[in-house]
C-alpha cells in the first residue's frame, strides 16, 4: 500500500509482487523448517549473540559466545572455560559472520574439536546469498554441512 500511494499508477504491480513474495516466503519457510529438522536441539557457540532469533526459530541451543562484549576479546581463562563447556555439551559448531575474528573462532573450534562455520547475515554477505531466500538457503546449507561433518554420536 505504501508504494502504491507514492506511485498510484503502479499500485497493482506492487500489490501483485507483495502477494507473490509473501506466498513464496511462506513456502520457503515451510521448506527451511523441514530442512532444518536435523538441527533441532543441536548445540552451538556463536561469536556474539548475532543469531539468537535464527537459533530460537530453528530450535538450536546456544551454549555460549566467544566474545561476551563487542570489541573485548576473551582472555585465556574465559576461552578455556568456554572450550570446556563446549566439550561437556558436545558442541560441534562454532558460528561466525564474515566480519568477526575468524582466527579466534577457528582457534576455539579447533580446541573443542568443533567445526567453524561462517554464515552471512545479509543479502550479499556470501556470493550465493543473492536475495532474501538465497540468504536462508545458504545459512541452512552451511549449518547442515557442518553437522554432517561432525563425528557420529556428537549430536
Amino acid at each position: 500500500d505504501a508504494f502504491g500511494s507514492v506511485a498510484p499508477a503502479d499500485a497493482r504491480y506492487f500489490a501483485e509482487n507483495a502477494k507473490s513474495f509473501s506466498t513464496r516466503l511462506s513456502e520457503k519457510t515451510r521448506e527451511w523448517e523441514a530442512l532444518a529438522e536435523p538441527l533441532k536441539k543441536e548445540k552451538v557457540v556463536t561469536y556474539h549473540r548475532d543469531f539468537n532469533y535464527l537459533l530460537r526459530w530453528l530450535g538450536i541451543e546456544s551454549v555460549g559466545t566467544i566474545e561476551e562484549k563487542h570489541g573485548a576479546p576473551p582472555g585465556p581463562r574465559t576461552t578455556h572455560e568456554l572450550v570446556l563447556r563446549m566439550k561437556e555439551n558436545k558442541v560441534k559448531i562454532v558460528m561466525t559472520t564474515t566480519f568477526q575474528n575468524l582466527n579466534l573462532a577457528r582457534h576455539v573450534a579447533e580446541m573443542a574439536d568443533a567445526h567453524h562455520v561462517v554464515v552471512p547475515t545479509s543479502v550479499g554477505g556470501a556470493d550465493e546469498a543473492t536475495d532474501y531466500m538465497a540468504l536462508f538457503d545458504t545459512i541452512l546449507r552451511r549449518l547442515l554441512a557442518a553437522r554432517a561433518e561432525s563425528p557420529k554420536g556428537a549430536h
